[in-house]
């Protein structure tokens, strides 16, 4: 799950474009290593999140015993434990008690994008579209655009969480600038296309939207 860790088979750019083989890419990693916690949350994460997995699910119960177990076994980070906590309020359904696990996670890992990609995910299913805009406005000041891994994808989530909260204008300007740094970044993309329609710019929503994104967007 993150950059930094020389283990992990996970791709953070799987899940950040939209690309189907997320899942098997923390399956892998979960194989390869079956005493590191963070695989087995990555899949409750899109578990719970992406296909209506439910906590009553025995495959769901399993993944958290796995990612609880793995605490026992190995010294984790605190992020990490963090990140464990998170997915098991998740499990059990509270997106509130899930929001508050994820924002600790980012005291320790501030910069970390995937992280801010499971607060987006979570704040989008529960409703809270402040805290999203609030989360990432927290983190950016700790990055760099030269430096930071997937900078450009924060944009992007930026501008969704913008647009989500109302600000419109705002959300168009960030789109924009994502887009100039990467122009495939989905949550850029998505997050331009509904503001320019929330404003009424109906035409320049569809111009905005190249024929990959339709695909990814209806198919």
């Amino acid at each position: 799950m993150y950059a930094e860790h020389t283990r992990s088979h996970i791709h953070i750019h799987t899940i950040l474009t939209f690309k189907m083989v997320c899942a098997g890419c923390a399956q892998a990693a979960m194989k390869a290593d079956q005493d590191w916690a963070v695989p087995p949350c990555v899949l409750l994460w899109l578990r719970l999140l992406g296909s209506s997995g439910h906590r009553s699910e025995k495959d769901v119960r399993d993944l958290v015993q796995n990612a609880k177990n793995a605490l026992s076994v190995r010294i984790h980070t605190p992020r990490e434990r963090e990140l464990v906590g998170a997915i098991e309020w998740l499990s059990n359904g509270d997106l509130g008690e899930t929001r508050h696990a994820v924002e600790r996670c980012l005291v320790h890992a501030p910069a970390d994008a995937m992280l801010l990609k499971f607060q987006t995910d979570i704040c989008l299913f529960g409703g809270f579209s402040h805290q999203m805009r609030d989360a990432i406005a927290r983190s950016l000041p700790m990055m760099d655009c030269a430096k930071t891994p997937m900078f450009s994808f924060v944009l992007g989530l930026q501008a969704f969480a913008l647009e989500e909260s109302g600000d419109t204008r705002s959300a168009i300007s960030i789109a924009k600038s994502a887009l100039e740094l990467n122009k495939k970044d989905m949550w850029a993309l998505h997050a331009l296309t509904h503001a320019l329609d929330q404003e009424g710019r109906t035409l320049e929503a569809v111009s905005s939207m190249p024929s990959f994104f339709l695909l990814v967007m209806y198919f």
